[in-house]
């Protein structure tokens, strides 16, 4: 899939989306979806879109949103991690700190 890359980024990426995606089972993705290529069947606004990858990707790892700096209606993003990705987040925020003098 995309074993051999550090992170994929999808600026846009049309009808490569759910491949895109779907690489986040491996490896960090950053997507920014502008155009609805999710699902041929069904029409998806911005905000529809961005649930549907997030819910698909669930099974796979963690999301988490963010906005852009710059206006327009596709100034949002996916940062998509799996699984194993994000266990190792979770255990380095729980690890002690050592204490602040």
């Amino acid at each position: 899939m995309a074993s051999y890359y550090d992170v994929v980024i999808g600026l846009h990426p049309d009808n490569a989306l759910r491949e895109v995606v779907n690489s986040a089972e491996v490896r960090p993705v950053v997507v920014v979806p502008c155009c609805n290529f999710w699902s041929p069947d069904t029409k998806l606004g911005r905000d529809q879109l961005l649930d549907a990858i997030e819910r698909h990707h669930a099974r796979y790892g963690t999301s988490e949103r963010a906005i852009l700096n710059f206006r327009g209606p596709h100034n949002h993003a996916l940062v998509l991690l799996p699984a194993s990705s994000a266990e190792a987040n979770q255990a380095r925020r729980t690890l002690p700190r050592p204490p602040v003098r």
